[in-house]
């Protein structure tokens, strides 16, 4: 055998009540440490508000489970973007659309027509914010009566 293929086992076994496990107290039990807010690895819980470890997976006090959450969010931003995606899309299809029919329809060539499409949509786009703000302004103050 070389010095180089050392082989090392260890086997621990522990029994009753008097063995004591590392980060453990007397009784077995996880001692939890209080964190303080001067703690740069100390982070609120967003359920119960509670100090807990930036690297907690579950909030001890409340269950709050950090993964699934960022997890759902992960999955609610590729939703989005596969929702803008399809957005963007329709729109260069309308705006090439309307701009073939302008042209055939108008002394316009197809720049002009093109140009005359971005500027429609642009508008709708605008106008239909503008409704959305307007409706959520006017359910807001539905709600407040």
């Amino acid at each position: 055998m070389n010095d180089n293929d050392h082989v090392y086992q260890v086997k621990q076994k522990i029994d009753g009540s008097e063995h004591q496990i590392a980060g453990r107290d007397i009784n077995n039990q996880y001692i939890e440490e209080p964190l303080s807010s001067g703690n740069p690895n100390a982070i609120e819980c967003r359920s119960c508000g509670k100090l807990i470890s930036r690297k907690a997976t579950v909030c001890p006090r409340c269950g709050h489970d950090f993964v699934a959450e960022y997890m759902a969010v992960q999955e609610k931003g590729r939703r989005e973007w596969e929702d803008t995606k399809a957005y963007i899309g329709i729109a260069l299809i309308v705006t090439i659309f309307g701009a073939v029919q302008i042209t055939s329809r108008t002394r316009l060539d197809f720049t002009e027509s093109l140009i005359l499409m971005v500027i429609l949509l642009g508008c709708l786009w605008y106008g239909w914010i503008w409704l959305s703000v307007q409706y959520e302004t006017w359910l807001a103050r539905r709600k407040k009566r």
